[in-house]
């Protein structure tokens, strides 16, 4: 039987969710590089994969959201899962306008660290 084009694109997010993770993993690898002092990363490394991982993030987020639409899935599991996938992509998003606009504050750290949270929830939860 042929897949509609919705439902192959759909079924791209299982292959697809992983390339976020990974990104994003290594983002907050790379702050957290950034702050030792013999470490010269630079914030636009950062910003660039984590701005790539915001967007990849994103794309996740849309293709679970049409594999969903196909009732496969538990839908309380998929519920808990979307949002956390969508606060994951928004997360990455928030800390990439924080690296973009320089605030290098307390806030990155809480961002950085409930991303990281929010990661392996999520994972876990899919």
């Amino acid at each position: 039987m042929l897949l509609t084009i919705t439902e192959f694109i759909g079924h791209l997010h299982p292959a697809l969710v992983h390339l976020p993770i990974g990104i994003l993993l290594i983002a907050l690898f790379l702050i957290w590089l950034s702050g030792k002092q013999q470490y010269n990363i630079s914030p636009s490394v950062i910003s660039i994969v984590l701005l790539i991982g915001a967007v990849s993030a994103a794309a996740s987020c849309i293709t679970g959201y049409i594999l969903s639409l196909s009732d496969d899935y538990e839908s309380s599991q998929v519920s808990w899962h979307m949002w956390m996938g969508i606060a994951v992509a928004f997360k990455s998003f928030l800390l990439y306008i924080k690296i973009v606009n320089g605030k290098l504050d307390i806030t990155r750290k809480i961002l950085s660290i409930a991303l990281l949270i929010l990661i392996c929830v999520t994972g876990h939860l899919g």
